[in-house]
């Protein structure tokens, strides 16, 4: 998450248009992103992709639209910690990731 936002800066940042930042008083930052190259149902698409499968852009609401999201949490240091929400080893973790487990790792986040 190279060029997140400095720890003392609470609040929100839009990351390239298919995301977000949010770091928290306690010097923690959640990104969730999901636009192309993130691990997410828009892993594969390119910016000028318009199959009708899996549009870049949704109509209907007028943005990116995935089932799920890329998540990362990074400490004070700018550590990667997202493996301690998952009780798992750093690889691939946050990947993948649905609505419901977006909203608990942001809870979590919130409480280090």
């Amino acid at each position: 998450m190279a060029g997140r936002p400095d720890p003392n800066r609470v609040g929100f940042t839009i990351t390239s248009g298919k995301g977000f930042w949010m770091t928290f008083q306690n010097g923690y930052t959640v990104s969730v992103q999901w636009g192309f190259s993130n691990y997410c149902a828009n892993r594969e698409l390119f910016i000028d992709d318009d199959s009708a499968e899996h549009p870049p852009q949704s109509s209907e609401y007028g943005g990116w639209f995935s089932k799920d999201a890329e998540v990362m949490v990074t400490d004070l240091a700018d550590e990667n910690v997202t493996h301690k929400f998952f009780g798992g080893d750093e690889h691939m973790t946050g990947c993948y990731v649905k609505p419901d487990v977006v909203a608990e790792i942001i809870k979590w986040t919130q409480e280090q």
